[in-house]
């Protein structure tokens, strides 16, 4: 993936992945197929409380092999399919970024903890979330 199409990628994909996986397995996760991460999944907030929705090309030709290691992580929580090729995998935000990740989706960036600056990819917060690219198919929520 070139730096155009990582700049495409949303903030919740960009930063909070950390709070799941190591920042050296994201080049691994694009390489497998990942399409983007999200706060919600319109319809699925209520079953999957302190969540992050990991969407994937399951057509990517590395990706059956990675959803056979990472479904057995602790973090993981459900999966389903949205079509015959994307398929999205819930992830569970561990106790120690969860205060984190409510502030990340309350835009409160001067709150967060030592432990999760630590593992940010950045050091500057010159920015607000926009909801219509954080929550998979926001545009059913807004209608």
């Amino acid at each position: 993936m070139n730096a155009k199409e990582i700049a495409q990628l949303n903030l919740t994909t960009k930063l909070i992945t950390n709070f799941i996986f190591l920042s050296e397995s994201f080049s691994l996760l694009l390489g497998s197929g990942l399409v983007n991460v999200y706060l919600d999944d319109y319809g699925y907030r209520c079953k999957h409380k302190d969540c992050l929705y990991f969407l994937f090309n399951t057509k990517s030709k590395y990706y059956d092999d990675l959803e056979k290691k990472i479904t057995g992580f602790k973090a993981f929580q459900d999966w389903y399919d949205i079509d015959d090729q994307f398929r999205m995998l819930v992830f569970k935000v561990g106790p120690n970024y969860r205060q984190d990740f409510k502030n990340f989706k309350a835009n409160k960036f001067d709150d967060f903890s030592t432990a999760a600056l630590s593992v940010l990819p950045i050091r500057s917060f010159n920015f607000e979330l926009d909801y219509s690219k954080e929550i998979y198919r926001y545009q059913l929520c807004a209608n």
